[in-house]
């Protein structure tokens, strides 16, 4: 997890205090290696060199604790592909399917942990816990459909299967978080382009013209 990540997740919850964010950042790391049933409250307060009941007073509970992380975590990746796709034209939908699916990848690869722990533990929360976690992935897939259905009703996409087509382009950014390699030769933006060029020309509509961003 990112200083950055950690110490702005600190300022969304609490004033700002080096105590909470290093909680915040040891308490990912340890779910993102051990899952979220294997940590103990005893091992993250080793991690940041606090007794079991100092961190008592910093946080409520090791659920509340997951869901502070999960919650954000949704909420970064939400406004990371909000902002990538904002200053692009409605009549230009592939462009903001590909920036979103690069995004995404970028997004993911950089905070391998994050993803590992949003996207796994979901299960650990509360009922009413979960449910806003639903609904921010909610508002994550929207972005992608509402891309793709434009595409289709434009007719520069094919009539393809929008919640099968969203569920796979959401995947392809998990998935290069289980393999991307800081020290590999291609840099998270690289993967992004080359994933995001993927998607687009599988839904491309045969006789439609259309190249990257930029390109």
């Amino acid at each position: 997890m990112s200083n950055d990540f950690a110490d702005r997740l600190v300022a969304a919850r609490s004033p700002r205090r080096e105590t909470k964010s290093l909680i915040y950042r040891h308490a990912l790391r340890l779910f993102a290696r051990h899952g979220y049933a294997g940590t103990s409250l005893r091992e993250i307060a080793e991690a940041v060199g606090l007794e079991v009941p100092s961190l008592y007073t910093h946080i409520r509970s090791k659920r509340e604790l997951l869901y502070d992380l999960m919650e954000f975590g949704n909420r970064d990746l939400l406004d990371r592909l909000a902002r990538s796709v904002a200053a692009v034209p409605d009549d230009r939908p592939l462009d903001r399917l590909y920036l979103l699916v690069r995004e995404n990848v970028i997004s993911h690869c950089r905070h391998s942990d994050q993803t590992t722990v949003v996207f796994t533990e979901i299960r650990e929360l509360s009922d009413d816990q979960r449910a806003k976690i639903v609904a921010l992935r909610r508002e994550i897939e929207n972005l992608f459909r509402s891309a793709l259905e434009a595409a289709v009703a434009e007719g520069v996409a094919r009539p393809v299967n929008i919640a099968v087509t969203v569920f796979g382009a959401l995947a392809i950014g998990r998935g290069a978080a289980t393999w991307y390699r800081e020290n590999g030769p291609l840099s998270p933006e690289e993967i992004g382009d080359l994933y995001g060029e993927q998607v687009v020309r599988g839904v491309l509509a045969p006789g439609s013209d259309w190249s990257s961003p930029g390109a």
